[in-house]
């Protein structure tokens, strides 16, 4: 009798915190929709729109998923005024729970794009229409107390996605179609390794006027070692492929804060 009272307790018990979890998203629907929209648009010179919103904690679980359907965003005012820097069927929000009902931000894990497409552009004079985020404050007091980033990145990941990069300055223009890619790692550290796994369905590049590849198939797997305080990237572990060509890549690029020049130790094979 014992157990079985036993087993009817655990049994309503799990019952209640299925039914806590299928609910309190929705009780705090309206706060983390108007938290999302009024923290982007804050600190963007782009506008940052979505037509509906689908909250589960099953998608990325233990995370809170926050799925943007229709999600837009689009260039403010400037050379690129009107551009759609990024359209995507939807786009999961992977936040913390714990964060999402009691703390004061909410934190974001993950990423996840479903049938995005991302056109990006840059001018001959340095001027790209991915650079929307507002310039930060020139002074801060020295007393002012340094807050955490509600963006604590874990985990990215594009599904079936289109991207076109078209650079006037480098004469550089490249289209990827079918694009499967995630990406993983410690993104708020100033040292981690970015695990990659990346397949393209179509890769054009067109450079200086020559197409070296047309609607070629390429997958890349590798392993990434970043040093974000020195802007250092070396290749760890790679397995490239372009159609049948198997490529070797290996050293490493470091991008130094006070010039513009790029260093690289690269050995292809």
């Amino acid at each position: 009798l014992f157990m079985k009272k036993l087993l009817y307790g655990i049994l309503i018990f799990f019952a209640l915190v299925l039914a806590a979890l299928v609910a309190i998203p929705y009780f705090f629907k309206d706060e983390i929709i108007a938290q999302i929209k009024s923290t982007a648009n804050e600190s963007l010179t782009a506008t940052l729109d979505f037509k509906d919103v689908d909250i589960s904690v099953f998608r990325h679980f233990p995370q809170m998923s926050v799925g943007l359907e229709g999600l837009e965003v689009t260039n403010g005012p400037g050379p690129f005024e009107g551009v759609k820097l990024v359209q995507c069927q939807r786009l999961d929000v992977a936040v913390d729970l714990w964060s999402a009902i009691f703390g004061s931000e909410v934190v974001i894990k993950g990423l996840y794009f479903q049938k995005p497409d991302i056109r990006v552009y840059a001018l001959s004079n340095g001027q790209a229409n991915y650079d929307i985020t507002k310039p930060e404050p020139t002074a801060q007091p020295a007393t002012a107390s340094t807050e955490s980033s509600p963006i604590k990145l874990e985990r990215y990941a594009i599904e079936d996605g289109a991207v076109l990069y078209d650079d006037r300055g480098l004469d550089m223009r490249a289209e990827m179609g079918g694009l499967n890619h995630s990406g993983s790692g410690e993104f708020t550290s100033d040292v981690y390794d970015l695990v990659m796994k990346t397949a393209i369905q179509k890769l054009s590049i067109n450079y200086g006027g020559v197409q070296y590849l047309l609607n070629a198939r390429a997958n890349w797997d590798a392993s990434l070692g970043a040093d974000m305080k020195n802007m250092r990237f070396a290749f760890k572990n790679n397995d490239l492929k372009v159609n049948a060509l198997e490529v070797m890549l290996d050293g490493w690029v470091q991008m130094p804060e006070k010039t513009e020049d790029i260093l690289m130790d690269l050995k292809f094979g």
